[in-house]
């Protein structure tokens, strides 16, 4: 049995609230959050850790912005941090 097209009508189907895909999503945002607690990390470490946790590179991007980490340059390399949190 064919899988759903990805274009017309059928384009998106299975990213609804509970879906796999939405779990996937939400996993793995949870679990960059996590790695970035303690402090900013190197965007090639949190790839490779992202690799190793089973994610995908594009899972990995989308839990990035799910979660607002943002992408700072240090000299040569970038790292990726969680946004500042407002005190109260």
């Amino acid at each position: 049995m064919p899988g759903p097209r990805l274009t017309g009508p059928n384009f998106g189907i299975g990213w609804g609230v509970g879906s796999r895909r939405s779990k996937i999503q939400r996993g793995a945002a949870r679990w960059l959050s996590a790695l970035l607690a303690a402090g900013p990390v190197a965007a090639r470490d949190v790839a490779d850790a992202a690799t190793r946790a089973g994610f995908s590179h594009q899972s990995l991007l989308r839990a990035k912005a799910r979660a607002g980490v943002l992408s700072q340059r240090i000299g040569r390399r970038f790292v990726w941090k969680l946004p500042p949190t407002l005190p109260g």
